[in-house]
């Protein structure tokens, strides 16, 4: 018996029935062109559920070689027959680059239109019989609730009432048979549906491993495998892998994997354990679905040697990949299969150099330099310990972190001969392209040059939050403030809880002097760790930026708590009580400065200095500044485009110097 099963959804406060392809709210029709009706109905069919772009490229456009663009404007549509907007959705949720999510409530509701009888199927209450005889003054209404079609296990029978006319007794029985015919009907569709295999799963985040052995010494062997599976599913074609800095804030915390899904904008999670001692080590992990917490796969954890640990990772990645649905074709195979070096001994003295690494103080960058080198000591071909060496270095320039005897000239150059030898090994390391970038980038070098670094980066690992992060501040400071925006967003999406990334949206508006939308973005990057001094120094030059001192100052100072550091903001006190007009005080600090930087040997980058000189009044030093510099090649372009110089704008010589570095006046 063919039966017509019709379906009707209520998507938040409208109703959407497919076979009429008619949608509306509120008894008005609200007018859809057919593709964006179709792609509507698709999100609302898996609203379960995260749909990317390229599902729905492949799904509606056939594979094709169109233009994401086709797929923006068609949601738009939607968005517009719906007034949905995409900052604050009712309705269609936009994950950046990579799908849509409908983010209000639906309900599926199917009937089996039979005369007289009616029969209504409700997915999420079960079966609702109403029996009535058309024109009859004592119509019979039986309303009895039937079990979910999932719980029948045999013939579908009703209680029989004590008396029935002849008439009724056709009635019902006629339901009866509607209703088996339905319930055969759906068994053979979910018998169907249960052989298409389910869609592939394209996000992902892997949570620290807990250390098992409670010994804080080996804190750098769990979170080196942790970093190593994130590096490796970040090479499999169309998955997101969420980046090191947001993972991590839940280290040493018992977390939901479903509340990890929902902050982080993943499908999936990946938990664990490892355990090393002496020369073995045990992991043990298991993967997540972060929709409903169903574990999908999980390793079956044993004691190797430690001299397996390379085939051990292996194992795990193909595994989880294979857990994801995921297939490798040739190039990703080759990518999963890389490593960079086979010696056991110089990959945990690197695994140690990234732990240290991490810590972003002078300590930590001191000792990562030390165990950097002892790696390449061990394996002089191991490229990623050479990219490794870069990154610390750059950024002891970059924050100023130097020891007695250390100059930001030194840090500049051996940053960039590591970053060279480690492409020299391999170009296709996305870490050492990214340094280059930024060391280039303080050298001074040609806009074009240091952009093609960060492309290559992106180029080769889409997922590496940090170049997509650097490479928005190069944009930021060429002015391109759209594309700084939209790469600054893309870090963001990758590594949705970095502090850093969320800070540094707010620099961007910064330098477009959209001041108060850049206070907001510091303020919520403050939301999320009060104690991020970087987030209370942009805050503070912001607020001095706007003329508003006081709070420059206030934002300044706790910033210099709880950096710790003796000459920390110090540049930006003095600017701030300088344009304020408070001179006698900006002097006090200058002292101060300068008895700071003989004491403990450090060295202030040139730039400070030169903001120093501005907010001091002192424009002829400011000029002087410059023009040294610009002799010594540094990247004077930069400074010359921010807003912090805007004081010097109306004298000659500031124009001078724009014609001399191809600035536009």
């Amino acid at each position: 018996m063919a039966v017509e099963i019709r379906k009707r959804y209520l998507v938040g406060d409208l109703v959407l029935e497919p076979k009429a392809r008619h949608l509306s709210k509120g008894g008005v029709p609200v007018h859809l062109t057919r593709k964006p009706f179709q792609v509507l109905l698709y999100l609302v069919e898996h609203h379960d559920r995260l749909v990317t772009r390229r599902e729905l490229l492949d799904h509606f456009w056939e594979g094709h070689n169109v233009y994401d663009e086709t797929l923006t404007k068609c949601v738009g549509a939607i968005r517009k027959a719906l007034d949905d907007q995409t900052e604050s959705p009712r309705f269609i949720e936009t994950h950046w680059s990579e799908g849509y999510r409908l983010v209000c409530k639906v309900v599926e509701e199917q009937s089996i239109p039979a005369d007289p009888t009616v029969i209504e199927i409700e997915r999420t209450q079960g079966m609702k019989i109403v029996a009535k005889e058309e024109g009859h003054h004592n119509a019979l209404s039986v309303d009895q609730k039937i079990p979910p079609l999932d719980s029948l296990a045999g013939p579908l029978t009703l209680p029989a009432p004590k008396r029935f006319s002849r008439r009724i007794s056709i009635v019902v029985i006629g339901a009866v048979i509607l209703l088996s015919a339905t319930a055969l009907y759906f068994y053979r569709q979910r018998a169907g549906l249960s052989a298409h295999p389910s869609p592939p799963i394209r996000s992902i985040a892997v949570l620290p491993l807990k250390n098992l052995t409670n010994d804080p010494t080996n804190e750098y062997f769990s979170d080196g495998m942790t970093d190593s599976l994130i590096t490796a599913l970040s090479n499999v074609d169309g998955l997101k892998v969420t980046s090191r800095g947001s993972v991590f804030g839940f280290k040493g915390e018992e977390v939901d994997p479903r509340e990890v899904g929902r902050q982080l904008g993943v499908a999936a999670v990946l938990e664990g354990s490892v355990m090393k001692s002496g020369e073995t080590v045990r992991v043990g992990v298991r993967l997540v679905s972060a929709a409903d917490g169903r574990v999908l796969w999980s390793s079956d954890p044993h004691d190797r040697a430690l001299g397996d640990i390379f085939a051990l990772q292996d194992e795990v990645a193909r595994r989880v990949i294979a857990g994801l649905r995921l297939t490798l074709g040739g190039e990703g195979e080759e990518r999963l299969a890389k490593r960079y070096t086979d010696n056991v001994d110089a990959y945990l003295a690197y695994m140690k150099g990234r732990y240290f690494w991490n810590k972003r103080n002078g300590e930590g960058l001191g000792k990562a330099i030390t165990y950097f080198q002892q790696a390449i000591d061990i394996d002089p071909n191991y490229a990623l310990a050479y990219a490794g060496l870069a990154d610390s270095y750059i950024l002891k320039r970059i924050y100023a972190l130097l020891q007695p005897g250390e100059t930001l000239q030194q840090m500049e150059a051996k940053a960039k001969a590591a970053a060279e030898k480690a492409l020299e090994m391999d170009d296709a390391l996305a870490e050492a392209h990214t340094s280059l970038g930024l060391i280039k980038s303080a050298l001074g070098n040609d806009d074009a040059d240091i952009e093609r670094e960060y492309k290559r980066a992106i180029e080769l690992n889409p997922n590496y939050a940090t170049a997509h992060h650097w490479y928005a501040l190069h944009l930021n400071d060429v002015h391109r403030f759209d594309e700084a925006i939209a790469e600054i967003r893309r870090a963001r999406e990758i590594d949705p809880l970095s502090l850093v990334i969320n800070s540094d949206v707010g620099i961007v508006y910064t330098s477009a002097r959209q001041y108060d939308q850049a206070i907001e973005h510091f303020q919520k990057a403050m939301e999320m760790d009060p104690n991020f001094p970087d987030a209370h120094a942009m805050l503070g030059w912001t607020y001095v930026r706007k003329g508003m001192y006081q709070e420059g100052i206030s934002e300044f100072e706790k910033a210099r708590a709880l950096f710790g550091s003796p000459t920390s903001q110090l540049d930006g006190l003095i600017y701030a009580y300088g344009m304020s007009g408070n001179r006698s005080e900006a002097l006090k600090l200058l002292d101060k400065l300068e008895r700071l930087t003989k004491q403990h040997h450090t060295q202030i980058p040139w730039e400070n200095w030169l903001f120093i000189h501005i907010g001091l009044g002192d424009h002829d030093k400011a000029f002087e500044l410059l023009e040294k510099a610009l002799r010594e090649g540094s990247n004077v372009k930069r400074q010359l485009m921010g807003p912090s110089v805007d004081p010097l704008r109306g004298d000659p010589r500031f124009h001078d110097l724009q014609r001399r570095v191809g600035l536009a006046q």
